[in-house]
């Protein structure tokens, strides 16, 4: 007999409360021994106040217990308690905690584990524990392989993990790269990306398809990092996990762009560096990524595309919608625009757009997985729709970038939002695929 979820999706917040006697005492000893801060505090009515924290996308409340009431230690073996499935270097952290005066019991080992339990100043047991046997390892995977935990600490559905932290801290260390701290970075299709140590970037592909593109971009970009005045990853180190390729780069500093960012100095920047990267040796380009003929790529590319979206994207779309798309799209292609073909980005979402704010100036663009020779104006199109159509001839730079770009540019945008509803059909994450048929919508009845 199945069981079936009684909550379903209908909940939008699950916590573990535990309780104190003094909130302000306590937020005080989370923050100065655990690093704890909490996302909100409040309170219930005339209740006692509360704190919320996060830790791995767990919710945790501190709620205070009413005046004179106290916890009593002798019951911890029957309560509840949290339970911390640590990556790190567990006797490290358990020395660290008993140099700061914290309460900790002795590390110790159980069939499968290795833990150790520590208390806070209400007594409250929070225990650290370290999988060392393959058997617990796999058990943990397959539970995190059934939810995907987000950055807002929401569970959600069809992420599917195969590459976690414990798995990419292990791979790393195989090539000779010991981490202490491996945080995965939440968001993106085609990998699974690690901070590592505040200091490096790992990337491991998802699929077949993706090891393809990683390969490729493997041969991109030590080139382009001689190459271009701006930064790129340069990886530094390389590797295969599971019959697939994934490589390591030193950060580059830096958040993705925002459109208040995007001052016309900072146009200037992006246009100045799209220029260089436009520039790079087609020909060349063409045989790192596999791409030659370079004048015949960028319609090879679309029309390969076009059995995917009859596949998975049109069955899912209402049919006057997929009716327009296979019009448009047909139109598009057999129309044969002229540009001049050159080395492009190929995604370049304001996110792929790294901006120091040391500096106050985008710095460098990382992420070239989907790096091909084709038509220069689609690298426009994010900045573009983002700050308004008037960056578009500031893009340009001053260069032939061909005839109806307009148009060129609004193919583009619509075909992204046919990408997302791919990505939600094989993923099977409905709010991918729902939000791609709306967004395509909007975006094809904008045509210019």
């Amino acid at each position: 007999m199945t069981a079936r979820p009684v909550f379903g999706d209908e909940v939008e917040l699950a916590t573990v409360a535990i309780r104190v006697a003094s909130l302000e005492r306590a937020v005080d000893w989370y923050r100065e021994h655990l690093g704890l801060e909490p996302l909100h505090m409040g309170a219930d009515g005339n209740t006692p106040p509360y704190a919320a924290y996060t830790v791995a996308g767990m919710i945790i409340t501190a709620w205070q217990l009413a005046d004179g009431e106290a916890r009593n230690a002798e019951e911890n073996d029957r309560n509840s308690y949290l339970i911390f499935v640590y990556g790190g270097d567990i006797d490290a952290l358990h020395a660290r905690l008993v140099s700061e005066g914290v309460r900790v019991d002795p590390l110790r080992s159980s069939a499968n584990n290795a833990f150790f339990w520590f208390y806070d100043l209400d007594d409250n047991r929070w225990e650290v524990s370290q999988p060392w046997t393959e058997a617990q390892r796999n058990a943990m995977r397959e539970v995190l392989d059934a939810v995907r935990v987000s950055s807002e600490g929401h569970v959600r559905p069809g992420y599917r993990r195969a590459v976690d932290e414990m798995t990419a801290r292990a791979v790393l260390r195989e090539h000779q790269l010991p981490a202490s701290s491996v945080r995965e970075i939440v968001g993106g299709w085609a990998f699974w990306t690690f901070d590592v140590d505040g200091e490096w970037i790992a990337r491991f592909p998802r699929t077949g398809q993706t090891a393809v593109a990683a390969e490729r971009e493997l041969a991109l970009l030590p080139e382009l990092a001689t190459t271009l005045s701006f930064r790129v990853p340069q990886p530094t180190l390389s590797g295969q996990w599971n019959d697939r390729p994934f490589f390591v780069y030193r950060r580059i500093p830096g958040r993705g762009l925002s459109p208040a960012d995007a001052t016309p100095e900072a146009v200037r920047v992006i246009a100045q560096m799209l220029a260089e990267l436009h520039a790079f040796p087609v020909d060349h380009a063409a045989q790192l990524l596999a791409a030659a003929p370079a004048e015949t790529a960028w319609w090879r590319h679309l029309e390969s595309l076009w059995p995917v979206i009859e596949r998975d994207a049109l069955p899912v779309m209402p049919s006057d919608l997929a009716g327009a798309v296979a019009r448009e799209f047909d139109r598009f292609v057999n129309a044969r625009l002229e540009f001049p073909a050159c080395l492009v980005h190929n995604d370049l979402g304001l996110e792929h757009i790294l901006y120091d704010e040391t500096v106050g100036a985008p710095v460098g663009i990382i992420d070239f997985e989907s790096a091909w020779i084709g038509d220069p104006v689609i690298d426009f199109v994010p900045l573009r729709y983002a700050v308004g159509s008037g960056v578009t001839e500031q893009l340009a730079h001053g260069r032939d970038v061909g005839g109806e770009a307009a148009r060129r540019m609004w193919f583009y945008r619509w075909m992204g939002s046919v990408h997302a509803i791919i990505y939600g059909v094989r993923e099977g994450v409905d709010e991918e695929r729902d939000g791609g048929i709306g967004e395509l919508r909007r975006r094809m009845d904008a045509a210019p």
